[in-house]
């Protein structure tokens, strides 16, 4: 018994070494290669070649949803590499620019390397699966190990013309994007049912959102409560957008 109980911590730590070696070695098989050829063609992103208004032969990627149909053409895809849920695997985040509601935005499309393959993380929040945000660099938020997402959307139809700026964090459990804290203010300018400039206020909880009414404007105590403590203090990594072309492909992922 003596002998066995001097080798045992030996036997633990080589154990340990061991495992720590395989891990490593996971990851660095890990094909990132195959990004590059999903960027190109894929399930879900078309590589497009079309003539523009003037004619002129113009590069870019079509954007499908579930059911195959084209819904989006933009000139402008950026993307980018980020581990989000700490397994060693980088996960791609492929974005495009918003719309005429959402200024100064990116919609964010994330994908993971799983069994060999490029998986699309559904995140449905809306029609189209994204997660909206603004500014051209990706945010990640180290304190909760999440994207953090603020959005400033404008619509305006015959019907009403509000702002709203939101505040979120998602994070990557499985194959799938959670929203784990979410507020918003929006400014009502003129829809029936509400007076002009009233602010309505909501935030997050649990998978529940509460919703709260302001007349002269200023946000509710507990709302302010929410989004100090959710949304300050994230210590925050910031990540440029590459365009997606065969120099950053190569650079970042290992082929053109």
């Amino acid at each position: 018994m003596k002998r066995i109980n001097r080798f045992f911590p030996a036997f633990v730590i080589f154990t340990a070494l061991f495992s720590a070696l395989f891990s490593v070695t996971a990851y660095a098989k890990t094909d990132y290669k195959l990004y590059s050829d999903f960027l190109q063609q894929g399930e879900f992103l078309y590589k497009l070649a079309k003539k523009n208004d003037s004619g002129e032969k113009t590069a870019g990627l079509t954007f499908y949803d579930t059911y195959g149909n084209k819904r989006y053409e933009r000139k402008s895809i950026g993307f980018c590499l980020i581990d989000l849920n700490g397994d060693g695997v980088k996960e791609m985040i492929v974005a495009r620019r918003g719309t005429n509601w959402t200024p100064k935005a990116m919609h964010l499309y994330v994908f993971t390397i799983s069994g060999g393959k490029v998986k699309f993380v559904k995140f449905k929040g809306s029609d189209d699966y994204s997660i909206r945000t603004t500014g051209t660099k990706v945010r990640f938020s180290r304190k909760y190990n999440a994207l953090y997402c603020p959005a400033f959307v404008q619509k305006s139809d015959a019907y009403y013309d509000d702002e709203k700026e939101t505040w979120a964090l998602y994070t990557m459990k499985g194959l799938k994007m959670v929203r784990t804290h979410y507020a918003d203010s929006r400014t009502v300018k003129a829809t029936e049912g509400y007076d002009e400039g009233e602010i309505t206020l909501s935030y997050q909880q649990g998978s529940s959102t509460k919703k709260l009414t302001t007349i002269e404007g200023e946000p509710t105590p507990e709302y302010t409560e929410y989004c100090e403590t959710y949304f300050k203090d994230l210590d925050l990594k910031s990540y440029k957008m590459y365009t997606n072309c065969a120099k950053n492909r190569k650079k970042l992922l290992g082929k053109a």
